[in-house]
């Protein structure tokens, strides 16, 4: 999870490491922001899931997160 914050909050900061491996790969800046973006709502994700899980998991009628 934390990995890919750091990498999706570095597509979207445009860090030069991550700058350097987008010019390698030959993408354009908008899909690189784009699988950032991605990435951090990847993040979001999880965070509500194990959230809504373990709160359905302390509360029997909160199950439907």
């Amino acid at each position: 999870m934390l990995l890919l914050l750091a990498t999706g909050g570095g597509k979207l900061l445009q860090a030069s490491s991550s700058l350097a491996i987008r010019d390698s790969l030959t993408l354009t800046n908008r899909t690189w922001k784009t699988i950032g973006a991605l990435e951090l709502l990847a993040v979001v994700g999880l965070i509500v899931g194990i959230w809504c899980r373990s709160l359905a998991s302390s509360h029997p009628s909160a199950s439907r997160c």
